[in-house]
Formats: structure tokens, C-alpha cells, sequence
């Protein structure tokens, strides 16, 4: 009897072991997937920033771009709108819905501010509109910084 007691404990301690190396292995693959969502998330954000303070700016003959980091906004701008939307859906999933209501409800304010500028009229004053759109994608960012720091940052 007294041989079977190193082999319990040595049992034990190996279905714990694996419980916990397991549990730890999961966390960590959340937690990368979250990091890397909400990065992905913000270089897109910052893209649409960017672009929107470029045009506002630019409204006023001052965008500080040269031409090619010009052209590589105005081209890029509308796929990174397109997939900040698939970014913000995958995050939603990975995170509580208290966690990421303010980013949520900050893409919401600029995707309503991006589709009235699509549907502005000639003759709009657009310095405004780009200016509004550059401050919603800022508040975007900040959130998406705020969320990371949050639920990336901390030790789960």
C-alpha cells in the first residue's frame, strides 16, 4: 500500500499540472486574439483619421502630405472603412458588451457621420463634415486604446 502513495500524488499532480498549463494556454490564446483584433481595429481607425483630417485640411489648401501619401489615403480609405467594420464585429464578439460599448458607440457616431457624407449634396460646406469625420475617428482610436488597455493590459 505504502508504493501506491508517490503514485497518487505523482497522478495528482500531473492532472492538475495539465489543468492548469491547459487554462493558462487558453487565456493566453484569448488574449492575443483580443490584442491583435484591436490593433488590426486601430490602424485602420487611425487610417480613416488620417485621411479625414488630410481632406479637412486640405479644404483649406494645407494638407502637409506629399501628393503619394495623399493618393495612398484617398485609395486606401474605403477598405479600411469596409473592414474596420468587419474589425469592430470580431471584437464585440471577444469582449463583454460592457467592455466595448464605448468603441461600439463611437463606430456607430462615425459610420452615421461617413454616410451623410455620402449622401451630401454639391455646394455642402465639406470642410465641416471632414473635420466632424476626423473627430469621430479620433474618438474612435481613443476608444479602441482605452478597450485595449483595459482588456489587453491587465493580468486575467
Amino acid at each position: 500500500m505504502e508504493s501506491w502513495v508517490p503514485l497518487i500524488v505523482a497522478f495528482v499532480g500531473v492532472v492538475f499540472g495539465s489543468y492548469f498549463a491547459f487554462s493558462r494556454t487558453k487565456h493566453e490564446k484569448l488574449w492575443i486574439d483580443r490584442y491583435n483584433r484591436i490593433c488590426s481595429a486601430l490602424e485602420k481607425a487611425n487610417l480613416l483619421h488620417r485621411y479625414f483630417t488630410a481632406r479637412s485640411n486640405g479644404e483649406a489648401q494645407m494638407t502637409g502630405l506629399t501628393a503619394y501619401e495623399y493618393e495612398q489615403l484617398d485609395s486606401s480609405w474605403p477598405a479600411a472603412r469596409h473592414n474596420l467594420g468587419h474589425e469592430i464585429t470580431m471584437i464585440r464578439m471577444l469582449f463583454s458588451a460592457r467592455q466595448v460599448s464605448s468603441a461600439v458607440a463611437a463606430w456607430d457616431n462615425l459610420e452615421k457621420e461617413m454616410f451623410m457624407l455620402l449622401e451630401l449634396t454639391p455646394g455642402y460646406d465639406f470642410d465641416v463634415q471632414f473635420r466632424t469625420l476626423s473627430d469621430a475617428a479620433m474618438q474612435l482610436e481613443e476608444a479602441l486604446i482605452l478597450l485595449a488597455r483595459k482588456g489587453c493590459l491587465k493580468p486575467w
